[in-house]
């Protein structure tokens, strides 16, 4: 059976230190884990606008760098077996029964719709045994982001980093250090380095192979 989960990126909630998503189930897991390809909306640009006209991503930024950067973020931890490619350029958008996993900004009535203190989504469609088969993530069209701390943004390569967690299946944390923690505010740029809570979460994920049962800190 596949199923879909919405993972939010939000300004308010409660966790605990790495958990697993979901904590009442099988795990969340990708049998991609060594080499996980992300695609990145070919619409993501410095300067771009949602569709009232609005900056969305403010004109000084570096978007392409900060989708690099939260890539090399999970990539450096040393002691996990997970890995992402480099990330390339696509014409598509979310599509969670497309078996691709896309970056996007994408502004209509389904992401406007997520818009009460929510920053970024990552809809991530499963078998009922945990195994995930495709991973999208969507930034909310009423906030705005940059790259350079502009006053009133969100930092970009933070709320990435934080939801490429949720891509390799990783739930909320509450520990006011880790990229995982469960809130940010504008211009907080410290989810873009992870703490020890991330990895460790990371290198329990890389116990799965090739879809089996996990075996890690969980």
């Amino acid at each position: 059976m596949i199923r879909l989960a919405i993972l939010l990126l939000a300004l308010s909630g409660s966790a605990e230190a790495y958990l697993p998503n979901p904590v009442d189930g099988p795990p969340r897991h990708r049998t991609d884990f060594g080499n996980i390809q992300f695609l990145a909306n070919q619409n993501i640009a410095a300067g771009l606008n949602n569709a009232d006209g609005k900056v969305w991503i403010t004109a000084d930024s570096a978007p392409t760098d900060a989708i690099a950067g939260a890539i090399a973020a999970w990539n450096g931890v040393t002691t996990t077996a997970a890995h992402f490619a480099p990330v390339q350029k696509t014409p598509l958008s979310y599509n969670s029964s497309d078996g691709n996993s896309v970056i996007t900004f994408a502004d209509d009535a389904f992401t406007r719709s997520f818009t009460s203190g929510i920053l970024a989504v990552t809809a991530t469609a499963f078998f009922s045994d945990g195994r995930i088969f495709d991973t999208d993530i969507f930034f909310s069209p009423v906030n705005q982001f940059s790259t350079t701390r502009a006053p009133g943004t969100y930092d970009l390569q933070s709320v990435l980093t934080h939801e490429l967690g949720h891509a390799l299946g990783a739930n909320h944390s509450s520990l006011l250090g880790a990229t995982m923690y469960f809130q940010t505010t504008t211009q907080d740029t410290h989810e873009q380095s992870l703490s020890a809570d991330d990895a460790a979460f990371v290198t329990g994920e890389t116990l799965h192979v090739d879809g089996g049962a996990h075996a890690g800190h969980w």
